[in-house]
């Protein structure tokens, strides 16, 4: 789902009075372990959203749950 955000987002036409205007988007995504805390979940979302900022931006990064997957 996130990426298909993504990609909506990097095709709409995006306009700043008769400028066309390059927008994107970058996603941290992370998902709920047995026995997180809400913050939990959110850090590893943050991590995941700043990792795929450094790789170049425009892009979506599910973070690592810590199992090995």
């Amino acid at each position: 789902m996130a990426e298909e955000m993504r990609l909506a987002v990097e095709k709409s036409g995006f306009h700043s009075g008769s400028r066309s205007v390059t927008v994107t988007i970058s996603c941290g995504i992370s998902g709920f372990i047995k026995g997180d805390s809400p913050e939990a979940v959110f850090a590893r979302a943050d991590k995941a959203l700043y990792e795929a900022k450094r790789a170049g931006k425009n892009r979506c990064v599910v973070a690592d749950s810590g199992f090995g997957t």
